[in-house]
């Protein structure tokens, strides 16, 4: 804490929690900690977690499953005939192969009138379930395809299976041109929110006693499955998690969001 304003003089929150306790909280420059502030691509960690309680209730069938099978009626005609064989592993681990500039297509993909047509209309260039490109348009397609297996808006489902379960209200939620909630980006939720999500995969998925997503899920979600970039500072990436090692000797995950949002577990 006495580093933290001189280090991050921008912060606005800093918290720690401890063998299931909060064992630190302060806030910065005026941080109300009721009031939910963007926690931009933090955001893709929630979708992750959506995706992972589908499949434990059985509504998407496996991480084999393709756009073909999950979204056809979504690939633009013109689309690259590969684009139909991508799976929810590939969007999961950002190895679609699509081509994306990760500096540059956030904007792009906000000026499309269609996020899902633009990102699926993208030809496919690099290996699929190899190639490592950060894509927040197919952390979006991932949110649509969740939200079309469950038979509900995303951020219905969300309210059902995880925000009501870890006592989250999130505040507003970003959407695309068709009125779908973004599933990449643009969620608003308090650093205790944040906290909560974190604590979900440290205690394997579970919480008050009920399972939101399988253990062996959130174990695969917490570990390496492709190579990340420098987005995550060269940290390895796992399903819409960061995978570092540290120097204490511990491996740890985080969800990385822009302008400083994390979770560090």
């Amino acid at each position: 804490d006495a580093r933290a304003l001189e280090e991050v003089p921008a912060l606005s929150a800093l918290l720690a929690a401890r063998h299931g306790y909060l064992v630190f909280e302060r806030y910065y420059g005026g941080q109300d900690p009721e009031i939910p502030i963007n926690v931009r691509s933090v955001t893709k960690s929630v979708t992750g977690t959506l995706a992972g309680a589908a499949l434990r209730a059985g509504l998407l069938s496996g991480l084999g499953q393709a756009v073909g099978e999950t979204i056809p009626e979504r690939i633009p005609d013109e689309a690259d005939p590969r684009v139909a064989d991508i799976t929810l592993w590939q969007w999961l681990t950002m190895t679609s192969g699509l081509q994306w500039d990760a500096h540059g297509d956030w904007q792009r993909l906000l000026a499309a009138p269609d996020w899902v047509e633009m990102t699926l209309g993208l030809p496919v260039v690099g290996i699929p379930g190899e190639t490592y490109v950060y894509n927040t348009g197919g952390s979006h397609v991932l949110g649509v395809t969740v939200a079309k297996a469950a038979g509900k808006p995303l951020e219905d489902y969300a309210a059902d299976t995880l925000f009501r379960p870890l006592g989250i209200t999130p505040g507003d939620w970003m959407r695309s041109p068709q009125g779908e909630v973004s599933a990449g980006s643009g969620l608003e939720l308090t650093a205790r929110d944040m906290l909560k999500l974190g604590h979900l995969y440290l205690r394997s998925g579970e919480w008050d006693g009920e399972q939101i997503i399988d253990a062996e899920y959130a174990a695969a979600a917490t570990t390496w499955q492709s190579p990340g970039d420098s987005t995550g500072a060269w940290a390895g990436y796992g399903y819409q998690w960061w995978i570092t090692a540290t120097g204490a000797g511990y491996s740890a995950y985080f969800a990385l969001g822009y302008g400083g949002q994390h979770i560090f577990v």
